[in-house]
């Protein structure tokens, strides 16, 4: 399909990654009798990596209205999109405390959240 090109390596791609996740998610539940926690494990970080997009790309648009620079949008939309995401997922309580102390200097952060009953 010509109108396709080169977004067709970024379907099969995805459709690819998507089919292996499921049947290894499929041989986890059969072989191991282990349901995961799919709220917590696909539709939480899903609806953050969302809402991060939506604040990536209009943080960009107006950093770039702003500074006229690529980079500068570029690099600084970057940065909105994980505190954006990590915001998000301490929000919706799908942060747990080992998650965050795993991050490099979290033990203040992870303190902060707890205040506030985020994790």
């Amino acid at each position: 399909l010509p109108y396709i090109n080169v977004k067709g390596a970024i379907i099969s791609t995805t459709a690819c990654y998507c089919a292996a996740a499921s049947l290894n998610l499929l041989a986890l539940v059969k072989y191991t009798k282990v349901t995961p926690d799919f709220k917590g494990a696909f539709i939480k970080p899903a609806a953050a990596a969302t809402i991060m997009a939506l604040g990536c790309r209009s943080g960009y648009d107006l950093l770039f209205m702003l500074t006229n620079n690529n980079m500068i949008s570029t690099l600084l939309a970057i940065a909105i999109g994980a505190v954006v995401y990590i915001g998000i997922l301490a929000l919706m309580k799908g942060l747990r405390k080992d998650d965050v102390l795993m991050m490099p200097m979290s033990g203040r952060f992870a303190v902060i959240l707890e205040r506030f009953k985020m994790i």
